[in-house]
């Protein structure tokens, strides 16, 4: 589940944290040279799973996103991120869902890159411009 804490099991005891202390208060260690020097983790809770923003969309709309976004390039019809930002907009509009941290429900430039972060499937490629003569060779007379 995102976002659960784990508790660790501590591996010191209170002598070893006590004398720890003492030689950070004495100032004749750092914390991380205690921390190495008697066993003590600095840290008690380690979150598991997903770190960060939980996504905006479920899983299944941003899958269906994706697919979406996949089959449309193979047919030819590539979008570019500002299209596909526009389409999650469209989404959160007739869904109904009012997104505070974006402006009007239109995701920012951030959002799709966690977005491709996400599926790195989804790319972003520059066209390249038909060459003159291929133009001409293609067009009927």
């Amino acid at each position: 589940m995102p976002g659960q804490r784990v508790k660790r099991k501590l591996t010191y005891t209170q002598d070893q944290l006590d004398e720890a202390l003492t030689c950070i208060r004495n100032k004749t260690m750092t914390y991380r040279e205690a921390e190495d020097a008697f066993g003590i983790s600095g840290k008690r809770e380690s979150t598991v799973g997903h770190h960060g923003r939980l996504p905006v969309l479920s899983e299944k709309e941003e899958t269906d996103l994706k697919n979406g976004c996949i089959a449309m390039a193979k047919r030819g019809f590539g979008q570019t991120p500002y299209q596909l930002r526009m389409v999650v907009k469209r989404l959160l509009d007739l869904s109904g869902k009012n997104e505070p941290l974006f402006k009007d429900n239109l995701p920012g430039r951030a959002w799709w890159s966690e977005f491709q972060g996400r599926h790195p499937e989804l790319r972003t490629i520059m066209t390249e411009k038909l060459e003159v003569s291929r133009a001409i060779a293609c067009r009927p007379e």
